[in-house]
């Protein structure tokens, strides 16, 4: 594993239900994360937005962000659960618009140029991402809590399975198209951006199909957010009927390209067009 840079840690927040926890990093909630896109029509004008799961904004009410701040202290965005869009027929996913504040806030959000569409990430000519690969997932490890500020921690693993059915907490429950990796998580984890990464040398794909050495420079990308573990049953020998149920080491991870699906829905397209023309550059007026 290449040592992680401090911007991916600094991509990341917490969530809570309220102010007053927020403040005091108490009570179970979840991580979300920033990521930012371009205005399509205005220069150096960009759109930011918090990331997180449905279930943990929405359906739980853990809508109140908490972020580091450059003093090493926190700050705290008051949304409210009314204040997350999502699909009510899609992904266990939910964004909001944020106005971060770059004096103050030691965020870095990620930029929607590491969200790579499907069809790049798995084109054999293109990333051909797939099982092995190696993944990263940066969230909220709860015992860790109650210090003066975040303390995002980092799990580690690899793809199991590639874009299978998998069930989600999502506003209309089911099972969704999601990534399975072999990767330990836990509560306060849901929301968590996972990327994929490769290093020179590492693709074993192109040494043994293609005998050819893997020179290409190193891959990362954002592969998707973090919505659960699978839970497993298993009776305990000589107790008859005795069922333990606990979570596996399997972790479910909805594809990042539902982030852009999402940030395409019409309410979050017209701010952003309502706003590319308060910012538009003004004609001066002819004088006759």
């Amino acid at each position: 594993m290449p040592r992680l840079s401090e911007t991916i840690l600094h991509s990341t927040f917490f969530l809570y239900r309220s102010k007053d926890d927020a403040v005091r990093g108490v009570d179970c909630g979840g991580t979300g994360f920033a990521v930012y896109m371009p205005s399509d029509s205005v220069e150096d004008i960009s759109y930011f937005y918090g990331v997180t799961n449905w279930h943990v904004a929405v359906r739980d009410g853990c809508s109140v962000i908490r972020l580091n701040s450059l003093d090493g202290s926190t700050d705290i965005l008051e949304l409210g659960p009314e204040d997350w869009v999502f699909d009510t027929n899609g992904d266990d996913l939910a964004i909001a618009p944020i106005q971060p504040d770059f004096n103050r806030h030691a965020l870095t959000p990620i930029p929607i140029a590491l969200i790579y569409p499907r069809n790049l990430l798995h084109d054999r000519s293109g990333m051909n991402v797939g099982l092995g690969d190696d993944v990263v997932m940066v969230g909220r490890f709860v015992d860790l809590e109650n210090g003066p500020s975040n303390l995002p921690t980092a799990r580690f693993g690899n793809i199991s399975a590639s874009l299978v059915h998998i069930p989600q907490s999502a506003p209309t429950a089911g099972p969704r198209e999601s990534y399975c990796l072999d990767m330990h998580s836990r509560t306060g984890f849901s929301g968590s951006p996972v990327f994929i990464y490769r290093t020179p040398g590492s693709d074993l794909v192109r040494h043994l199909e293609m005998n050819a050495p893997e020179l290409r420079s190193a891959m990362f990308a954002l592969l998707g957010v973090h919505f659960g573990q699978f839970s497993e049953q298993w009776r305990i020998r000589g107790q008859t009927g005795t069922v333990v149920e606990g979570v596996s080491g399997m972790t479910g991870v909805i594809p990042a390209w539902r982030i852009r699906d999402l940030l395409s829905l019409t309410a979050l397209a017209s701010q952003r067009e309502d706003s590319d023309e308060k910012w538009k550059p003004r004609s001066p007026e002819v004088q006759t």
